[in-house]
């Protein structure tokens, strides 16, 4: 990873694959709108420590996403989805909005664990200026 560090975020939790109900009326799940609650709480909460300053960020970034997991269940949630949950919850909070420019670069690892731990760890930073080749 390359950049300075904006924040991480470490969630005792794995991502919620987002996505709407079932039927004739389609809103967002409420397990989807509970954990993006619950990101954006944590997410303001590591900002009022860090200071607001730069937020919502309007230049290039990274995001990168580590997810270890112990419930094999998890092994067939689709990653887009999880990623679309992360991104969404950080809208107008933490970046302007993720559809825009801004984004360089991101990751999203999943690693199964034998033990009964669940933890997700975000890692947001500025994204540098690729070299200029001569």
């Amino acid at each position: 990873m390359t950049g300075t560090v904006l924040f991480e975020l470490e969630v005792d939790k794995v991502p919620v694959p987002w996505s709407r109900t079932r039927g004739l009326q389609h809103w967002k799940d409420s397990r989807v709108r509970g954990w993006q609650a619950y990101l954006r709480e944590l997410a303001d909460e590591e900002m009022a420590l860090r200071g607001r300053e730069g937020f919502p960020i309007e230049r290039p970034y990274r995001i990168d996403i580590m997810v270890w997991y112990h419930d094999r269940r998890f092994e067939a949630c689709d990653q887009d989805n999880c990623e679309k949950c992360i991104f969404d919850a950080f809208n107008k909070l933490v970046w302007v909005d993720d559809r825009l420019k801004y984004m360089r670069a991101h990751s999203f690892e999943v690693e199964w664990v034998p033990v009964p731990v669940e933890r997700t760890i975000i890692t947001i930073s500025h994204k540098l200026p690729r070299p200029l080749k001569l």
